[in-house]
Protein backbone atom coordinates (compact mmCIF):
# COMPACT_ATOMS: atom_id res chain seq x y z
CA UNK A 1 0.00 0.00 0.00
CA UNK A 2 0.94 3.64 -0.71
CA UNK A 3 0.68 6.85 0.74
CA UNK A 4 -0.87 9.94 -1.40
CA UNK A 5 1.45 12.14 -0.78
CA UNK A 6 -0.28 15.92 1.10
CA UNK A 7 -0.80 18.64 -1.73
CA UNK A 8 1.38 21.61 -1.11
CA UNK A 9 0.43 25.23 -1.62
CA UNK A 10 2.77 27.42 -2.83
CA UNK A 11 2.96 31.10 -1.41
CA UNK A 12 4.51 34.05 -3.66
CA UNK A 13 5.55 37.47 -2.43
CA UNK A 14 7.22 40.43 -4.57
CA UNK A 15 8.24 43.30 -2.68
CA UNK A 16 9.85 46.61 -4.15
CA UNK A 17 12.69 48.63 -2.23
CA UNK A 18 12.83 51.78 -3.26
CA UNK A 19 14.83 54.64 -1.79
CA UNK A 20 17.19 57.35 -1.77
CA UNK A 21 20.61 56.58 -3.00
CA UNK A 22 23.30 55.30 -0.13
CA UNK A 23 20.35 54.32 2.31
CA UNK A 24 21.24 50.79 2.72
CA UNK A 25 18.59 49.10 0.01
CA UNK A 26 21.38 46.33 -1.15
CA UNK A 27 22.02 45.57 2.41
CA UNK A 28 18.50 44.84 3.47
CA UNK A 29 18.72 42.66 0.46
CA UNK A 30 22.34 41.02 1.55
CA UNK A 31 20.98 40.65 4.65
CA UNK A 32 17.48 38.71 3.87
CA UNK A 33 19.00 36.60 1.60
CA UNK A 34 22.62 35.34 2.73
CA UNK A 35 22.56 36.97 6.35
CA UNK A 36 25.50 38.92 5.57
CA UNK A 37 25.73 42.97 6.13
CA UNK A 38 28.17 45.01 4.87
CA UNK A 39 28.95 48.59 5.77
CA UNK A 40 31.63 49.05 2.53
CA UNK A 41 28.79 48.42 -0.16
CA UNK A 42 29.64 49.71 -3.22
CA UNK A 43 26.63 51.93 -4.99
CA UNK A 44 25.28 50.21 -7.64
CA UNK A 45 23.10 51.84 -10.44
CA UNK A 46 20.12 49.54 -11.66
CA UNK A 47 18.15 46.70 -10.49
CA UNK A 48 19.28 43.93 -8.24
CA UNK A 49 16.84 40.93 -7.35
CA UNK A 50 16.77 38.39 -4.51
CA UNK A 51 14.90 35.03 -3.97
CA UNK A 52 14.53 33.39 -0.61
CA UNK A 53 11.89 30.54 -0.16
CA UNK A 54 10.85 28.93 3.26
CA UNK A 55 8.85 25.94 4.15
CA UNK A 56 6.16 26.08 6.48
CA UNK A 57 4.06 23.17 7.36
CA UNK A 58 2.84 21.44 4.18
CA UNK A 59 3.27 24.86 2.31
CA UNK A 60 6.10 27.08 0.41
CA UNK A 61 7.10 30.63 0.84
CA UNK A 62 8.54 32.38 -1.85
CA UNK A 63 9.62 36.00 -1.36
CA UNK A 64 11.18 37.85 -4.78
CA UNK A 65 12.52 41.39 -3.68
Amino acid sequence: MFKIPKLTQTFKFKIIIVGDLGTGKSNILSRFSHNKFCLLNQSNVGIEFRTKEYQIDNSKVKFVI
